[in-house]
């Protein structure tokens, strides 16, 4: 991580990709696990796999490829090793990550604002803004 272009407010490239990148840019199978927004979708998970469904209880096993597919229709979440993309009409939205970041300047949390200004006001629950 090039904390100096986050100081800045320089773009950042993290995992290869930056906010705004289409999501397509990045391989399915370096995806630990695709979570669609899908309206109106029951699922399971189980052992790392995502099932479909129906209303009768029968569940159906997605692949990583109709999972990939849904998350270009209607956004959603794609976990990658230490990072989270979101995803809203096929491009990155934001980027989360998760430390440790032993290489970091900040080592409280009061040191985040003093270093990059104000927060905007939003806060993010599973993707949903509030």
């Amino acid at each position: 991580m090039d904390w100096n272009a986050v100081l800045r407010g320089d773009p950042v490239v993290i995992d290869g990709v930056r906010v705004g990148d289409p999501i397509a840019c990045v391989a399915v199978e370096r995806m630990r696990s695709i979570e669609p927004v899908t309206p109106g979708a029951t699922r399971s998970h189980r052992d790392g796999l995502t099932f479909d469904v129906a209303s009768d209880g029968t569940e159906t096993l997605l692949s990583s490829a109709d999972l990939f597919a849904e998350l270009l229709r209607h956004g959603g979440v794609a976990r990658l090793e230490r990072v989270a993309l979101i995803v809203a009409e096929e491009r990155i939205d934001a980027i989360i990550l998760w430390g440790p970041f032993d290489d970091s300047p900040f080592s409280t949390e009061a040191d985040i604002p003093r270093l990059l200004g104000a927060p905007l006001g939003l806060e993010r629950s599973f993707g949903d803004v509030t």
